[in-house]
C-alpha cells in the first residue's frame, strides 16, 4: 500500500510533456502569478477555467471592461 508523503494529502500524480514554446508560456504565466509551483499554477488555472465554463453554461457572457466601459467579450 502506498502512503502519502508527509505533509501532502494523497492525490494523483500527472506528467505532461510540453513544447519549448508552451513551457516558456507556462513559466511566464507562473512568474506573473502568485503561484509558487507549477502544480499550484495548474490548480489555479483549472479553478478559473471551470468557473468560466460554469458561467457560460448558465448562458452568461464573460466580458472585459476598462474604466467601466465594455471593451470586449471573451470567446473560448
Amino acid at each position: 500500500m502506498k502512503r502519502a508523503r508527509k505533509g501532502r494529502s494523497a492525490g494523483h500524480r500527472l506528467q505532461f510533456q510540453f513544447s519549448n514554446e508552451t513551457y516558456k508560456r507556462l513559466k511566464d504565466v507562473k512568474a506573473k502569478s502568485d503561484a509558487i509551483t507549477f502544480a499550484e499554477l495548474v490548480r489555479n488555472a483549472l479553478r478559473i477555467y471551470e468557473h468560466l465554463l460554469d458561467e457560460r453554461a448558465q448562458g452568461n457572457k464573460i466580458m472585459v471592461a476598462q474604466n467601466d466601459q465594455l471593451v470586449k467579450e471573451l470567446l473560448f
